[in-house]
């Protein structure tokens, strides 16, 4: 994406554009996609090498680790958001880039058909950006977190998850999983 953005604004001819609009759209939306994108990149990038070097090199033991969680899931708003703005920006500069190649082949200036093709392409990519917004929300909403609640409120288990617990157990100091039926299991 930053790449794609970058290609633009080096190689996409604006000197005989009669919409002045969509030439300085193009180039501010290009500018500020990139930001965001670098800003989503650096933003993760220091998380997860401090969370991780906290997890492993913490000297307070779980307390470390669960101050590293702590640390990502609070750093974890600020890099979806600006991935998401990132990603909204970078699909505006490809808009931006098709209203631009129908100002350019138009002989003199926008002829009525072009227009439309504009409008056709503007209204999918409004549409297709809708759809993405509500595939994340709902995605989201998977992963909420919720109350904590007793054994007795969870859902009940289907046959074959319920099958599963029962005949596997995981070993918490190895982090292995062990059927209850091998011999590397333990009894408590």
């Amino acid at each position: 994406m930053l790449g794609f953005c970058g290609e633009v604004l080096t190689q996409v001819n604006t000197s005989h554009i009669d919409m002045k609009a969509v030439k300085y759209g193009m180039w501010f939306v290009s500018i500020l996609t990139m930001s965001l994108l670098i800003q989503s990149i650096f933003v993760s990038t220091i998380c997860v090498s401090n969370g991780i070097s906290l997890t492993y090199y913490g000297n307070n033991g779980f307390y470390s680790v669960k101050r590293a969680l702590r640390g990502m899931m609070q750093v974890r708003e600020q890099v979806n958001s600006n991935f998401m703005a990132g990603f909204v920006g970078y699909s505006a500069v490809g808009l931006f880039v098709i209203w631009i190649k129908l100002d350019q082949d138009s002989p003199e200036s926008l002829v009525i058909s072009d227009v439309w093709v504009g409008i056709g392409c503007t209204t999918v990519w409004v549409f297709a950006l809708a759809r993405m917004w509500k595939a994340q929300d709902e995605t989201r909403k998977l992963f909420q977190f919720l109350p904590k609640m007793d054994e007795k409120d969870y859902p009940p288990l289907d046959s074959e998850t319920s099958r599963f617990f029962s005949l596997n157990v995981l070993n918490h100091e190895t982090g292995n999983l062990y059927s209850r039926d091998s011999e590397a299991f333990e009894h408590p």
